[in-house]
Formats: C-alpha cells, sequence, structure tokens
C-alpha cells in the first residue's frame, strides 16, 4: 500500500511526499550452513573433539513468516526568485521481523534514515551551481558471512558548477563528490569511498529541439 501527495504550496514551496507500507510472504533472504567434519581422538585425559569446517555455504531461500517493510520520505523545493531553490529530502525505511526466529538473513542492507540538504541555481547569466550535503545513518550490513558487519553514518557535501555557451549549443560542468575528502565506506569488506572530482562537456547536435 502506497499513498502520497505532490503540489505547490504558498506559490514558491514544491512538496512530494509519499509513505508505503508492504507485506510479504515467502520473503526470499539468506541462510548459512557449512560442511562439517568431526573427530574424537583418546588422550591420556579422556576423549578429545575436533571440528572441521570445509565449506560454508550461503543459499537464498524464503522466509517462514511474514515479513513487513515501511517508510516515508520527503522532498522540499523552495524556490527563491527565479533562479535559485533551497531543497531538502528525508526518508526513512524499516524492515520488521515482528520477532520471528527463522534464521533468515534479510540483507535489507537499507539505512533507516537519511537525509539531503542543498542549494542551487540555474540560468544566472549562463552560469550555474549546486551544493549538497548528504547524510546517512549507520546500519548492519548483511552481505556474505566474510562481508557482514556495521557501516558507520557518514555524510559529505557535494558541489557542482556549470557553464552554458548557448551560441556553441554546448555546457560543461565542473564538480566534486566527497569535497571535504571524509572518507568512509559504503558496502561491509568494500574499499573506503573518498573524493572524487569530474569535469564534463556536452554538445547538442540538435540546437533547435
Amino acid at each position: 500500500m502506497e499513498v502520497g501527495y505532490r503540489g505547490i504550496l504558498f506559490k514558491h514551496l514544491y512538496i512530494d511526499m509519499d509513505a508505503y507500507y508492504s507485506w510479504y510472504k515467502y520473503f526470499i533472504g539468506y541462510k548459512i550452513g557449512a560442511a562439517v567434519d568431526t573427530q574424537t581422538k583418546s588422550t591420556v585425559g579422556g576423549n578429545y573433539h575436533s571440528i572441521t569446517l570445509n565449506n560454508i555455504y550461503r543459499v537464498a531461500t524464503n522466509s517462514e513468516d511474514i515479513v513487513t517493510t515501511s517508510g516515508i520520505s520527503i522532498a522540499l523545493y523552495y524556490y527563491v526568485g527565479k533562479y535559485i531553490a533551497i531543497t531538502g529530502n528525508f526518508s526513512y525505511n524499516k524492515l520488521d521481523r515482528h520477532g520471528s526466529t527463522d534464521p533468515l538473513i534479510p540483507a535489507y542492507n537499507t539505512p533507516e534514515h537519511k537525509y539531503n540538504l542543498g542549494v542551487n541555481a540555474r540560468d544566472i547569466k549562463h552560469f550555474g551551481f549546486n551544493i549538497n550535503y548528504r547524510w546517512v545513518e549507520g546500519y548492519y550490513f548483511e552481505g556474505s558471512p566474510q562481508y557482514t558487519g556495521p557501516i558507520d553514518d557518514y555524510g559529505v557535501i557535494d558541489m557542482q558548477v556549470n557553464r552554458k555557451f548557448p551560441r556553441y549549443h554546448s555546457a560543461i560542468k565542473i564538480g566534486v563528490n566527497n569535497l571535504l575528502n571524509k572518507e568512509h565506506y559504503e558496502v561491509y569488506g568494500g574499499p573506503l569511498v573518498g573524493r572524487m572530482a569530474y569535469v564534463t562537456f556536452q554538445y547538442g547536435f540538435n540546437p533547435q529541439h
């Protein structure tokens, strides 16, 4: 089930919001198994037991119980004059196993809370820019057995400037993701994510359109 609203309020405020609730029978997740060898050896002090894991398996399977997900999202755009907009969005997402003892590993891998705040401008004498702060709440990442663990909170700033050249039907953009080079993990067991700078050039082959 999903319900939402989209519209313009007070002439300058655009709002887009929705909420959802989903429930799943036979939700697909993973279970962990292993091939195990056991040996018993007799010693002077008694018997000694050893266990050897030959292989570990991660098998896709279905939940035995009902699993639900729910969430909300809201995005706001406030226009200051003709060229500048202040933006913000927030989302909440939750997977609920309702106390099930099923050993299913859902691998939902979605933070409960995250938001963005930004300012952007366009077509100010052919110039434009975008500054955005994005924050993600830490969560427990569930992957394969060796790639399962916590992801910490992180917040980064992205920035971009652009210039249009109408006479030449082209534009250039220069931007930086993670401007302050705040290194963080987005996937457990993955690489640290740092600063990335880029330059793009666009040319329109059909300027009349």
